[in-house]
């Protein structure tokens, strides 16, 4: 990718003035401003991420006692598509993100309540307020969000391939992952230690799972990168895992191809489809040359990466041809209730 942006942007290898590591700061900027969120706007379905989370501790009490549940800490702006709530059951409601109109029909409302449903939600600063406060509910609210794109690390030794992926056959065990190519991990995730991890596929850039907690250890034949799944993945999540091969097809025997672990909010490789990648470094060098005092060739390069834009956005959009529902914002929407609310 650095070298692309050098030949889109017609800068030299030698040249002393921009080194590779002032390249990739444009690139990580060029990323987070422009392309990643014209990428989420062009795909609805890119960089969601879902989350559940359980409104009790495991000793009973109420998880969040003030009714204040913060952002998930890599949601992208106050990007939350939808919110469902999960009862003990098992059956899943959806929750209405409550107007500020909406709100003030809840202001008599007890503090605390030991109904177990939850009516909505609404944003509050860097927290969304669960309305009522849940004082007894054993349920989980489930949020759909956009996740931040991680920070672009040109280093080699960041990533493993995921070399194998096992569900563990009885109870007690925990899944496990083996993965190869860590260069870094005695710094970063020493033997007998835990930290968090991103799980990526790496023919789309996608991040599948966010935020995984690994224990490493030595398995029975010396191998040092083996890994124990702590949280939050499911024997289940990894039996799904093992279908994300080339063509996605699901699979009786897991062949590894197409999976990596990498260091939580970083990443070797671009997290967008690689077909975007020729529009993300024209953009890039453009912002380069800009930055140069040459805007007649930025000029040039930015009316290049509108053409690749305009050849690749049918593409994406059409990924998957349905008829679908356009969320419109919040402010101005009829409520048909309080507790069941469609926004078209």
């Amino acid at each position: 990718m650095l070298l692309k942006i050098r030949e889109r942007a017609t800068i030299p290898t030698f040249d002393a003035f921009y080194t590779d590591s002032m390249i990739l700061e444009a690139l990580n900027d060029e990323l987070r401003e422009t392309v990643y969120p014209d990428f989420i706007n062009l795909h609805n379905g890119s960089g969601i991420q879902v989350v559940d989370i359980p409104l009790q501790l495991p000793n009973g009490a109420s998880a969040f006692p003030t009714g204040l549940m913060p952002y998930p800490k890599r949601c992208y702006g106050t990007m939350i598509r939808k919110a469902y709530f999960k009862n003990s059951s098992g059956n899943v409601f959806d929750l209405p993100l409550l107007s500020d109109a909406q709100i003030d029909n809840y202001r008599f409302i007890n503090v605390s309540s030991s109904s177990t449903t939850v009516q909505g939600l609404f944003v509050q600063n860097d927290f969304i307020r669960i309305v009522p406060t849940q004082s007894n509910n054993p349920g989980f609210i489930s949020l759909r969000y956009v996740i931040q794109v991680p920070s672009l690390v040109n280093d080699p030794g960041l990533f493993g391939n995921i070399t194998n992926l096992q569900v563990p056959g009885g109870f007690n065990l925990l899944p496990v992952i083996t993965t190869n190519n860590f260069s870094f991990l005695n710094s970063y995730c020493p033997i007998n230690s835990n930290n968090y991890f991103d799980i990526y596929r790496k023919s789309t850039g996608s991040i599948l799972y966010p935020d995984v907690l690994l224990k490493r250890r030595i398995d029975s034949f010396g191998n040092v990168n083996f890994f124990d799944v702590l949280s939050p993945l499911s024997n289940d999540q990894i039996q799904e895992l093992t279908n994300c091969q080339q063509g996605g097809f699901p699979i009786n025997s897991y062949t590894p191809a197409d999976l990596l672990l990498m260091p939580a909010d970083q990443n070797f490789f671009t997290p967008i489809n690689p077909e975007i990648d020729d529009y993300l470094a024209v953009k890039t060098g453009s912002r380069l040359l800009l930055a140069q005092g040459n805007g007649e060739e930025a000029a040039q390069l930015n009316d290049s990466a509108k053409m690749i834009w305009e050849k690749i956005m049918p593409l994406f959009a059409q990924r998957i041809k349905a008829n679908m529902i356009t969320l419109k914002p919040r402010r101005g929407i009829r409520a048909y209730s309080l507790t069941y609310n469609y926004w078209r």
